[in-house]
């Protein structure tokens, strides 16, 4: 039973690593897709692709930080350039 269990707890935090990591790279895309359009921010692109009734609040906020840390990253690389 202990293996099973160990199997469950390994898989989850697996599981959660990739939720992460795909998070961080969604919001990367809307960082960069937010830098070369001007239409849309990245908070407008996640509201509306995603189905805001809440129980995502957390994830979507973590998704536009990230993309907007990406357009800071990005607007301070072509400033550095000569």
């Amino acid at each position: 039973m202990k293996k099973v269990a160990k199997n469950c707890i390994i898989g989850a935090i697996i599981y959660g690593a990739c939720q992460l990591f795909y998070d961080m790279g969604k919001g990367y895309m809307l960082g960069v897709m937010a830098k070369y359009n001007d239409e849309y921010s990245p908070v407008e692109v996640i509201d509306l692709c995603s189905n805001n009734d809440g129980k995502h609040k957390l994830r979507t906020k973590f998704i536009a930080e990230m993309a907007e840390g990406t357009v800071e990253t990005i607007n301070k690389q072509y400033e550095e350039e000569p």
